[in-house]
């Protein structure tokens, strides 16, 4: 597994996006320098606690919570079919083996009684081409990785264990 590093150019472009506060993906995967095409992941909080501070681990682990809705394999068009309830990209963007460049910013807003965080991730190089794997497996069928808050001391980091299935 490769090493993920942080990316001043990717942070500039998150920040950017955050700055106009729009409800979508941001349509440009260019940046500046053209090393390579971006992948997105956005998170959106909001609570009436005044005095609320984010803790990014949310944004996290609520894209690493898909991996229940992902069987590895190749990634199809019907994985992205936004009619879906059982989304996945979030989740293969963040964990896609060639992306090993990130940069994230956080927007916080007020409106009225409301605390508002918008968090923007950008990953290089690009995930979720269709026909591509996110990631080779090893194990074959014995067994799957497990990982997570719950499963390791280091739920983003390189410590997961082997269960049986």
């Amino acid at each position: 597994m490769k090493s993920v590093v942080w990316d001043r150019e990717l942070r500039e472009k998150a920040a950017n996006w955050a700055k106009k506060n729009i409800d979508s993906h941001n349509p440009d995967e260019s940046i500046p320098s053209g090393r390579f095409f971006t992948g997105e992941n956005l998170y959106w909080y909001s609570t009436t606690d005044s005095k609320y501070n984010l803790n990014p681990d949310m944004a996290l682990e609520s894209w690493f919570s898909e991996h229940v809705n992902f069987t590895h394999g190749p990634l199809r068009k019907s994985h992205f079919d936004k009619s879906k309830s059982h989304k996945i990209g979030h989740y293969t963007q963040m964990a896609w083996s060639n992306s090993v460049y990130i940069g994230c910013a956080i927007l916080q807003t007020k409106k009225g009684e409301w605390n508002n965080f918008y968090v923007v991730c950008n990953y290089g190089p690009n995930g979720n081409n269709l026909g591509e794997e996110p990631y080779k497996t090893s194990g074959g069928s014995s067994g799957k990785l497990t990982c997570g808050a719950k499963d390791c001391s280091d739920p983003y980091g390189s410590k997961c264990k082997k269960t049986k299935t």
